[in-house]
């Protein structure tokens, strides 16, 4: 929405509410954690529409709820954002384990890929879905095959997405041209979905897999229809060496000189990026997403997100894939992501845990250009919240907030979701949806996609 409509639709709203007092939503006696505004004791929101009318402290509140969400022991923060991930490989979790990256994706995850249905899409993102909102996440940046199958469960569940179909040029005798058409229509025809929740993106698969002459007809694309690109580099120490010996240079100079480098690309995984690289993408405002436990877990190695950050670079977080994390509990990962980067510097401060919740929420949105809308509690933004119950012996005492939540809480903790305004988590189980139905389906669909693969 343009500033000026935005604007005139929340005094519109606000004149209605000054008149009456009733907002559609109201929560009430939360702790309140922003990123960019500190923190509120004893706070209250006030939601109407799909967006944030006020906050404050609870003595000030002039507002009465349609729906009342009584959230004293609660915090009450931003919904989390997850920079990259795979959501139909719920259906591949742990069926490839303790294998190096090359191995695992060749001889396991591509050959059971190759034998994927449009339903099995269907289940498998179905089930990520809920496995998000119910861990805080309530937007993801996603890049597979059968997209549609993942959008129609973006929309039926309720959460927030931009989705990209996974393009690779390597090995197709059209050089990929087939599916980054492919790409370009599901782009086109599916962005503004589900209220406008669904958004779209280009999904260049990796470096290793799509040629330089692909990836300038990617930039081309995302230039004239504004569309973002969301790309794996540099994952794989080896993978990126064969990248530089079949292109003679550094594959980061070739994808400037095609355009391909700006603030529309979010590049995946960064692990192997040397400190002129690190510069040339914060002078380009590329946005990196950082994936520590994946990344750990195929020992592929930490990358350097401190030098990152200094360098000005714009940094989320990721889960990637189910099949190589295995969870997409993000909460949970946020520990760590802090925790190897001190390790990594023999530095403890080298990323707070308020920078660490930064990447996981205002920079998440900032790299797939919706920061306007989400990543904070904001009047006027979107109501994305979440609140985390802090009845847990775990979670106590609490002398910093944001410390509590990045050190010691989980996906577990969370007990409301609000997505668009709309309350979707209640007492940590999905009000709206069937989650036994939908374990259930996706466990056929797993263990049939296995037997027809074997």
């Amino acid at each position: 929405m343009e500033p000026y409509s935005l604007w005139k639709t929340i005094y519109l709203s606000e004149f209605k509410i000054f008149m009456s007092g009733i907002v559609d939503v109201l929560i009430r006696d939360c702790l309140i954690a922003t990123i960019n505004s500190g923190v509120i004791d004893h706070g209250f929101i006030a939601i109407n529409d799909d967006r944030i009318l006020d906050f404050g402290r609870i003595e000030n509140c002039r507002y009465h709820g349609e729906t009342i969400i009584e959230a004293k022991g609660m915090v009450a923060m931003p919904g989390l954002i997850n920079l990259h991930t795979h959501s139909p490989m719920t259906l591949l979790r742990g069926v490839a384990e303790d294998l190096p990256l090359d191995r695992w994706l060749r001889e396991v995850i591509w050959p059971i890929e190759a034998n994927l249905k449009p339903e099995d899409v269907y289940w498998g993102a179905k089930l990520a879905c809920i496995e998000m909102l119910k861990s805080g996440v309530t937007c993801f940046n996603d890049m597979y095959f059968y997209m549609d199958m993942v959008a129609k469960a973006v929309e039926e569940t309720g959460i927030r997405a931009v989705l990209s179909h996974g393009i690779i040029g390597v090995g197709k005798p059209d050089g990929g041209l087939k599916d980054l058409e492919e790409g370009l229509k599901f782009a086109l025809e599916n962005r503004g979905r589900g209220n406008g929740r669904v958004l779209t993106a280009l999904g260049p698969h990796a470096e290793y897999t799509v040629q330089p002459e692909l990836l300038a007809r990617i930039a081309e694309y995302s230039g004239k229809y504004g569309l973002p690109v969301h790309f794996h580099y540099a994952e794989s120490k080896e993978l990126l060496e064969d990248t530089w010996r079949r292109t003679g240079e550094n594959p980061l100079k070739k994808y400037d000189e095609i355009n391909l480098l700006n603030d529309r690309l979010t590049l995946v995984h960064c692990i192997y990026l040397e400190l002129e690289d690190i510069d040339l993408l914060a002078k380009r405002k590329v946005s990196i997403a950082y994936n520590p436990v994946s990344n750990a877990k195929l020992a592929q190695g930490i990358a350097r997100v401190r030098e990152m950050i200094r360098h000005g670079i714009n940094v989320g977080i990721g889960t990637d894939g189910p099949a190589s994390n295995n969870t997409l509990d993000l909460l949970r990962d946020l520990r760590f992501a802090s925790i190897i980067q001190k390790a990594k510097y023999l530095d403890p401060t080298a990323l707070s845990s308020l920078e660490i919740l930064k990447m996981a929420t205002i920079n998440g949105a900032k790299a797939l250009g919706i920061n306007n809308d989400i990543g904070d509690i904001e009047k006027g933004k979107k109501a994305d919240i979440i609140l985390l119950d802090l009845k847990s012996p775990y979670l106590h005492p609490v002398h910093n907030i944001y410390s509590t939540i990045v050190y010691s809480a989980c996906g577990l903790n969370v007990d409301t979701v609000i997505v668009d305004g709309k309350v979707l988590v209640k007492n940590g189980k999905c009000i709206h949806l069937d989650e036994e139905e939908i374990m259930k389906k996706a466990d056929e669909k797993a263990l049939d996609l296995i037997k027809r693969s074997m």
